[in-house]
């Protein structure tokens, strides 16, 4: 059976050997919810194939269905997971068994439990046979790596694998500790006292082992390291932060990342963020080898190099979304713009910020840092050079000149253009 959940234009596949009957009860909406909830696209289409015909279900907003979720949660006097994050656990309580004081590494390396007191600690419950586990392991890798040195947190896998040898391929990719795959009772133990209803799902505790979190794989996902230590009160404070730039939306804001504050050229040569403010941008949502990029490349190009002749301050940044590196190279080397670095992890943050529900599609961002438009792409189709500097009273200008040709036509900037990905 295989279950593919479609996220705007991009797709998560993953397969299952369970019976239907048991997946149709496992994947109830709040399961589904924690599986899509780290996304930031705001509908989820999937598709259920089984023996017989595939079912296409409409999802409703994501956020629309946690919240009825979490009320209905409190209906049932769940209060939101109130109760659990206040409960505090003893670590050698939840983590050992009558013969077995210790964890694991992947080089087979025992860690006894006690060294954990002290740390911030994070359940990490997945499996190697669930895709959206193994898209967000290489993420949680690199913000453990990066929290390390610390010394103040550690994480410790919870495997739902079927068999230790599937258990032994994806662990191996960790740097963190798990339970031994032999104890299957804890691991059972630990998914019914933690009420896991979905993979990949991380619970965070503090040094007293009181929960901090659930959302962990929501808090990563969104917001990398610098949602350390995992409080309510530092999600709180980064979100109060985007809120003051999204008001004030300086292009450093939308481009540049903790790591990186420069774009790249095709050449390879990197560009200081900081040289494109006073220019009016286009970040342009692509993926070189997509037929309906392929097919509105050139147009822009030609407009990209028509007003840089002109001497206009206009310049693009592409937003690749490229599965293959060599494939992003040969693209983009024939484009005369500049680009976020390939996979940036930027890229999936800037087309949920921006509301990008397919490709390809051109956010034009004025010289003041603001949103002009949410996307241009079907004006420059149809009138080129014209449609700069994109200013909504060039537009209303371009509607006029339409109507005096005795044709009508009503911009809708929001305008969505269809693209099958199955």
């Amino acid at each position: 059976m295989a279950v593919c959940l479609q996220f705007g234009f991009m797709s998560v596949v993953s397969t299952c050997n369970k019976s239907w009957a048991t997946f149709a009860v496992e994947m109830s909406v709040a399961k589904l919810m924690k599986v899509v909830y780290s996304t930031p696209w705001k509908s989820v289409f999937c598709l259920f194939s089984a023996i017989g015909n595939p079912t296409f279900v409409f999802v409703e907003p994501v956020e629309v269905l946690i919240n009825r979720e979490r009320e209905r949660g409190k209906m049932e006097g769940q209060d939101d997971g109130v109760a659990e994050q206040s409960q505090q656990h003893d670590l050698r309580s939840i983590l050992s068994c009558s013969d077995r004081d210790f964890l694991i590494r992947n080089n087979d390396d025992q860690v006894k439990i006690d060294n954990l007191k002290g740390k911030k600690v994070g359940l990490y419950f997945s499996a190697s046979w669930c895709g959206p586990c193994r898209q967000f392991t290489p993420n949680l890798v690199e913000v453990y790596n990066e929290l390390s040195p610390k010394g103040d947190f550690e994480i410790v896998f919870v495997s739902a694998d079927e068999d230790d040898e599937a258990f032994k391929g994806y662990f191996s990719k960790m740097p963190w500790l798990a339970i031994p795959f032999f104890d299957s009772n804890t691991r059972d133990r630990l998914d019914e006292l933690f009420k896991v209803m979905g993979i990949p799902y991380l619970v965070i505790l503090d040094e007293n082992g009181k929960v901090m979190t659930e959302d962990g794989v929501e808090f990563i996902q969104e917001y990398g390291v610098d949602a350390y230590p995992f409080t309510l009160e530092r999600i709180k404070e980064i979100k109060d932060e985007e809120e003051k730039a999204k008001r004030e939306q300086p292009l450093k804001f939308i481009l540049a990342s903790r790591s990186r504050d420069f774009v790249i050229s095709a050449d390879g040569n990197k560009v200081s963020i900081s040289e494109l403010e006073g220019n009016t941008i286009g970040l342009y949502f692509a993926q070189s080898s997509y037929k309906n990029c392929v097919k509105f490349t050139p147009k822009l190009v030609e407009v990209y190099e028509k007003l840089k002749a002109k001497g206009e301050k206009f310049e693009v940044v592409m937003i690749p979304f490229d599965d293959n590196e060599e494939s992003f190279k040969q693209g983009f080397e024939k484009m005369p713009w500049l680009s976020l670095p390939f996979k940036d992890k930027s890229c999936v943050k800037l087309a949920g910020y921006f509301d990008i529900p397919t490709i390809p599609a051109l956010v034009i961002i004025g010289p003041d840092g603001k949103t002009l438009q949410s996307d241009v792409v079907e004006a420059i189709e149809e009138h080129g050079t014209e449609t700069y500097p994109f200013t909504p009273e060039k537009f209303l200008v371009l509607e006029k000149k339409i109507r005096q040709n005795g044709m009508h036509k009503h911009w809708n900037l929001s305008w969505c253009r269809e693209i099958s990905i199955l």
